[in-house]
């Protein structure tokens, strides 16, 4: 399980730690975020194919491990941000037009989460539902040891296996991604 704070930390004060780790704030508390090797090779591969695709269809931007604040997150018993494994937001979600340089004040469109060796069910299951729950439109779970992704919308999921190619035609028409290639040389 994660390492969890004690006190109560606020958003700005999260941000301004720098001790070398990563952190998601949930009801204002501070929860390390570990990942796995393979976890980690993982989030970065669908990084860069969301990254390539939004290169060809500029129709929003990707990150990984980016801070989204959630919109309630100055109320500290509800505060949330959190860092998806991989996300994107649509254009004309920032205000202004302009890339943040702290916190995304908004809502991934796109939120990816990929299951790592300390991560519980329960807590994956959670943060899927509560970016849905805030505004996303998809959410993909992705399970490095089943091999599988699942892609959440509010009401339907679909599940994409190992010879299946991931697509999200509604938010990334043309978005394709072989789940073999995806996989390949990680532990089966």
């Amino acid at each position: 399980m994660p390492a969890v704070a004690e006190k109560r930390v606020t958003p700005e004060a999260m941000l301004a730690l720098n001790d070398g780790k990563r952190y998601e704030l949930v009801d204002g508390q501070l929860v390390e975020k570990a990942m796995g090797y393979v976890a980690s090779r993982i989030a970065a591969l669908i990084f860069l194919r969301l990254e390539l695709y939004l290169d060809k269809n500029p129709i929003g931007n990707a990150n990984c491990d980016a801070w989204f604040k959630y919109p309630w997150a100055d109320d500290l018993e509800k505060c949330r941000v959190r860092a998806p494994d991989a996300s994107v937001v649509l254009n004309g979600r920032f205000q202004g037009g302009q890339l943040p340089t702290g916190f995304a004040e908004v809502v991934p469109d796109l939120a990816v989460e990929v299951v790592s060796p300390n991560d519980s069910y329960y807590e994956v299951n959670r943060k899927a539902a509560e970016y849905l729950a805030a505004g996303a439109q998809e959410v993909w779970l992705v399970d490095p040891d089943c091999r599988h992704i699942e892609a959440r919308r509010k009401g339907t999921t679909r599940t994409f296996q190992m010879g299946d190619v991931l697509t999200s035609p509604e938010l990334l028409p043309g978005f394709e991604m072989q789940l073999a290639d995806l996989f390949k040389n990680t532990p089966a």
